[in-house]
C-alpha cells in the first residue's frame, strides 16, 4: 500500500509533463462575497468569469478578464428582494510554477468595476452619481493538467477592493477549465 502511494506522488510530481504555452482562453462558475460593512447590505452570490490572454513562457500569463455576479440587495425597505450585478473589466497577470501535473499560482488584476442599479445608494455603498469603480485584485490557486497539455482544470480564489464603493471589499471563489492553443 504504502509503495503504490510513493508510486503515484512520484508520478504526479514527475517533471517533464508538457505545459502549453500561447494564447489562451479560461471561463470559470464560483461565488462572490462582499466583506466589512457592506457584507450587510449584499447577499452572496453566484459569479462567472471569463479570460482571454497570452502565455509568453510556462511560468507567467497576461490576459483580459471579464467577470460577472449576483446579488440580493439587504437594504432597509422599500427596496425589497431587489438585485444587483457587480461587472468587472480588467487586465490580469499570473505567476505560476509547475509541479508535474499540478501547478500553483498567484495572480493580481486591475481595471474598472460596474454596479448595475442604484439599490445600494440608499445604504451609502453607491451614490446617483458614482457607479463606477476602479478595483485591484489578488489571489491565488492550484491547477491540474489533463493528459492533453493544452486544457487544465484548477480552483482559485481572489480579494478584490474598489474604493469607489466606499472601500467595498470582496472574495470570489471559483473553479475553472483554461485551454491553451
Amino acid at each position: 500500500m504504502m509503495r503504490r502511494l510513493t508510486t503515484l506522488l512520484l508520478l504526479a510530481l514527475a517533471p517533464g509533463v508538457a505545459v502549453a504555452r500561447g494564447i489562451y482562453s479560461e471561463a470559470g462558475l464560483g461565488a462572490t462575497m462582499f466583506l466589512g460593512p457592506t457584507a450587510d447590505h449584499a447577499a452572496p452570490g453566484p459569479a462567472m468569469a471569463a479570460r482571454l490572454g497570452y502565455a509568453p513562457t510556462s511560468w507567467v500569463s497576461l490576459g483580459a478578464r471579464v467577470a460577472a455576479s449576483v446579488h440580493e440587495a439587504t437594504v432597509p425597505p422599500p427596496p425589497q428582494g431587489e438585485l444587483f450585478q457587480l461587472y468587472l473589466l480588467g487586465t490580469d497577470v499570473r505567476f505560476q510554477t509547475h509541479f508535474g501535473w499540478f501547478g500553483m499560482f498567484a495572480e493580481g488584476s486591475g481595471g474598472v468595476a460596474i454596479v448595475s442599479t442604484n439599490v445600494l445608494d440608499a445604504v451609502g455603498v453607491t451614490s446617483p452619481t458614482r457607479h463606477l469603480s476602479p478595483y485591484v485584485s489578488g489571489g491565488g490557486g492550484l491547477e491540474y493538467r489533463t493528459d492533453n497539455p493544452r486544457f487544465a482544470i484548477g480552483i482559485a480564489g481572489d480579494w478584490a477592493l474598489y474604493p469607489e464603493f466606499d472601500a467595498t471589499q470582496s472574495i470570489t471563489a471559483r473553479i475553472y477549465l483554461r485551454y491553451t492553443r
